[in-house]
């Protein structure tokens, strides 16, 4: 009977060793930009923790038109679509998968662990649902350089400023500087006025045209914006490029050189200030009375998955992957951190200054209305702006002046077509 039993139960034993059968081999095929980039920053990484996964990139330039685009992915019949230009046209067509139903039966990919703000903005762009995934994103905030401000006294911005408050505080630093000898920027704008003047623009919802397409700059709200943007540019509380034009767009962030004591940039530019001799820190862009803004926050690497994909499942464990928390903690081991983690909590790994500002402002749900067709058009129309804001600073131009010129000349331009 003991022999019986011993038999039987090697014969179990034998059975739960045999040999499973080999996964299929599966080749999944992505559109990206350049096969060796993808390859290192992603392929290599998910391969290791595979087996049956190989890859098959498609190179795709920048800059194609919708037809051109929707003509690579009908011939080659990707199965995972990246940095498409046209995200918002491909989920109103249907042609990318709802990630929502695969992500909620995963046992391993915990979504609430990415970027609530990050998530809300990739929503609104997918008409409430998640159709892609990016890894990291480009966030925007408020730079401050600590060591200036201890020196002239004066108090830290906190989140939540508006941008009055913002120029104020600025105000505020250039009347200091005047009681030392360092020459200090007191705010300064990597862009020119009118840049900022629409940046503004952007955080109250103030458009320069109608849905019909007619010009509005003769309204209140602009009149406002333009008496602040001038007024703080000509007493020296506002540089930008056009009233420091011996800075080129390829010099350093003259914040970086510890000359400037407040600026509004992306998070670029904390590669340049890895290695400063002085203090700095962040908090949240300028906001109009909420935490919300248009442009504080840009997914880097949009990774979507073809509708009509052969390979659905293989397609979505590779975005979750990379979008996991694993894939995190390898990527910041590794990263020049020109770009933020989509997880709040790796990006404690990359700086000691606490970047939370980049996280926690939430996407603007606006649309700027463009009365323009042409490029041509919009190239003129950056001219003439640009020349018109040079002009308001160096003669003192009115800003009922600055207001009508901007209307006659935008009419113009948009009556060219």
């Amino acid at each position: 009977m003991k022999k019986t039993i011993a038999f039987l139960l090697v014969i179990l034993l034998l059975s739960g060793c045999a040999v499973q059968p080999a996964k299929e081999q599966v080749t999944l095929k992505v559109l990206y930009h350049s096969t060796d980039e993808f390859m290192n920053k992603y392929g290599k990484v998910y391969l290791a923790s595979t087996e049956n996964i190989d890859f098959e990139i498609i190179p795709v330039e920048g800059g194609l038109t919708i037809e051109q685009y929707l003509e690579i992915v009908e011939t080659e019949k990707p199965d995972i679509l990246s940095n498409f230009d046209y995200y918002e046209y491909f989920v109103d067509e249907g042609k990318l998968l709802n990630l929502d139903t695969y992500i909620e039966k995963s046992k391993d990919f915990r979504m609430d662990q990415i970027n609530s703000n990050l998530l809300d903005y990739l929503r609104q762009e997918g008409n409430g649902s998640i159709y892609a995934l990016s890894p990291t994103f480009t966030g925007k905030a408020m730079y401050y350089n600590k060591t200036i401000l201890d020196q002239l006294g004066v108090e830290y911005p906190i989140d939540g400023m508006n941008w009055n408050e913002l120029l104020e505080l600025s105000s505020r630093i250039s009347r200091a500087d005047d009681t030392i000898d360092n020459e200090i920027i007191s705010f300064y704008y990597d862009r020119t006025l009118f840049d900022l003047a629409m940046n503004i623009a952007d955080t109250m919802k103030v458009q320069y045209a109608n849905e019909s397409g007619d010009v509005t700059f003769n309204t209140e709200g602009w009149n406002n914006i333009m008496n602040v943007v001038i007024e703080n540019a000509r007493n020296g509380a506002v540089f930008t490029r056009d009233n420091y034009p011996e800075l080129t767009p390829f010099d350093n962030s003259k914040f970086s050189n510890g000359i400037v004591a407040l600026t509004v940039d992306y998070s670029d530019l904390i590669n340049d200030l890895r290695n400063v001799d002085f203090e700095w820190g962040v908090v949240t862009v300028p906001t109009d009375s909420s935490l919300e803004s248009v442009d504080a926050m840009q997914p880097n690497e949009l990774f979507g998955v073809n509708r009509d994909s052969s390979h659905i499942e293989e397609s979505v464990d590779f975005i979750t992957y990379i979008n996991g928390e694993k894939f995190a903690q390898l990527e910041q081991k590794s990263s020049t951190f020109s770009s933020l983690p989509a997880r709040e909590e790796f990006s404690k790994q990359i700086v000691n200054v606490d970047l939370h500002a980049f996280y926690h402002v939430a996407p603007l749900n606006f649309t700027r209305l463009d009365p323009f067709i042409s490029r041509e058009q919009s190239n003129q129309f950056y001219e003439a702006t640009d020349e018109i804001m040079q002009d308001a600073i160096t003669n003192e131009t009115s800003t009922a002046e600055v207001i009508k010129l901007l209307q006659d000349t935008t009419e113009v331009i948009v009556m060219n077509e």
